[in-house]
């Protein structure tokens, strides 16, 4: 054999193991990181519905507006089975693209808290819409009642108009669709 196929044959055998290796390690780990994630989104809906103890998610039926669109949403359940309030999942097209917006509604149809997920917006300046100063704005808003007296972030309009997006559609879709 020569120098060529010796050397080609001993890069396959330690490529093949690699992704043996590597194969191997994901099936293992994989359930694990994704207990985790679940976890980690748990205790994000019961910092926005310090109330419930557990929480049932709800069919979602087609909707739009804006550029946001409602992707999931959970009542959140407390003592004696009773409805505390609902979470909804937005996902807005932002100035870095898609956008993770969740807002807890309470059962008197007021905004309790805004949260950020998942986002692409620029370090430093579009991302301040994770910042406590701005999400605060949404605390307190009835959801009938028109969105208005949210300050923008100065230099990031389309992060601000994502956010403003993703709060207007949870709150028309609240509306319309949930039962309190």
């Amino acid at each position: 054999m020569s120098e060529t196929w010796t050397l080609g044959l001993k890069l396959f055998i330690i490529t093949a193991v690699a992704a043996l290796a590597l194969g191997v390690t994901n099936y293992m780990t994989d359930k694990v990181i994704a207990d985790r994630a679940d976890e980690g989104e748990i205790e994000l809906m019961q910092g926005i519905l310090s109330d419930a103890e557990n929480f049932e998610e709800i069919e979602v039926n087609e909707n739009s507006k804006n550029n946001a669109k409602v992707i999931e949403i959970f009542k959140g359940v407390g003592d004696s089975d009773q409805v505390v309030g609902h979470i909804l999942k937005v996902m807005s097209k932002g100035y870095g693209g898609d956008m993770e917006v969740i807002v807890g509604i309470d059962t008197d149809g007021r905004i309790g808290t805004v949260e950020i997920g998942k986002h692409g917006e620029t370090p430093g300046l579009g991302d301040k819409i994770t910042n406590e100063e701005f999400l605060d704005q949404f605390k307190d808003k009835v959801v009938s009642e028109p969105l208005d007296g949210i300050e923008a972030i100065t230099g990031a309009t389309v992060s601000t108009d994502a956010v403003n997006n993703a709060v207007d559609c949870a709150m028309e879709y609240f509306n319309e669709n949930v039962e309190r």
